[in-house]
């Protein structure tokens, strides 16, 4: 079941501001329909808290120390976090990463479709 994202409140905006929550914007159409491309997410970073981590959670990951992706955990193992993205025919993001990897958790988003 794929979760819905709540809209950007100022409360949120707010977190961002004081940098509690950090913000990204989504650039490719592999997580299409839940995210589109030029739609801003929010973010929850983890620092290290990776119990929070669950299956069908959109989170930010890094595959390179400057390339941030967004994708949707499939399974968790002690190995790893196997990640997807919602749009099968054109995502090329899925892979299995380390745990440590896992940047946030995506929390809302202000969308720029219309």
């Amino acid at each position: 079941m794929k979760n819905k994202l709540k809209k950007v409140s100022l409360l949120t905006l707010f977190k961002v501001l004081i940098r509690l929550r950090k913000n990204l914007r989504v650039v490719e159409n592999g997580m299409e329909p839940t995210l589109y491309e030029g739609d801003i997410i929010v973010y929850r970073p983890l620092r290290g808290r990776l119990h929070l981590l669950r299956e069908d959670q959109i989170v930010v990951f890094t595959a390179k120390p400057s390339l941030e992706i967004v994708g949707r955990i499939k399974s968790i193992t002690s190995s790893g976090v196997e990640i997807i993205g919602d749009n099968e025919e054109t995502s090329t993001d899925s892979r299995t990463i380390e745990l440590e990897s896992v940047l946030g958790i995506v929390e809302a988003l202000a969308s720029a479709k219309k």
